[in-house]
């Protein structure tokens, strides 16, 4: 790759992570309540502390699931979600995070074994997902977050419902349908 591109696409990443160049109201609230929320916290950032190091060995936790955790949990908060689905990935900082915004958790194997509806936000861990399951969730009306999750093509699966949100980073996205919107898509440093 370019090295003048990389330098680029870090700084627009920086740069719209702080909300500098996030034109739509829609995105620009949720990206400095959700990805970049200040210096305040939740109560349920405790259950998230609890949840982790129950769940892992090290006295010093694992950064990068608690910050993934938290930030479902401000995404839960954001969006008004009425349930947090798991997809194919359980562990106990992510039913953490539903416990800490007051919804429902569903665990399922597969975007099939369950009726999405809007207000639900499905989540994809490591390998689960796939663009068809990305693409059936939108068009369902639920918001789809992954984590370390390779997705081909997603901005052209997200693309492809003529709007709504995607917000991309090295290893985290957040897709929200929004028909209020046109589509548009921000490179995010989460």
């Amino acid at each position: 790759m370019n090295p003048l591109a990389l330098i680029w696409n870090n700084y627009l990443r920086w740069r719209h992570s702080k909300g500098f160049g996030v034109h739509s109201p829609f995105a620009y609230n949720l990206v400095t309540t959700v990805v970049r929320p200040g210096i305040y916290g939740y109560y349920g950032y405790d259950d998230i502390e609890s949840a982790i190091y129950e769940e892992t060995d090290n006295p010093d936790g694992d950064p990068a699931l608690e910050n993934d955790a938290r930030l479902l949990l401000r995404l839960a908060v954001c969006l008004k979600t009425e349930r947090l689905v798991l997809m194919r990935c359980g562990n106990k900082p992510f039913e953490a995070a539903a416990k800490g915004a007051g919804i429902h958790c569903l665990k399922i194997a597969g975007a099939s074994d369950f009726s999405a509806k809007p207000g639900d936000i499905v989540v994809l861990a490591d390998e689960s997902g796939s663009p068809e399951e990305v693409a059936s969730l939108l068009k369902a009306g639920a918001a789809v977050t992954g984590f370390d999750s390779p997705i081909n093509n997603l901005s052209a699966t997200a693309q492809s419902q003529g709007y709504g949100l995607l917000l991309t980073g090295k290893r985290v996205f957040i897709a929200i349908p929004n028909k209020g919107m046109a589509f548009v898509e921000y490179s995010m440093r989460f």
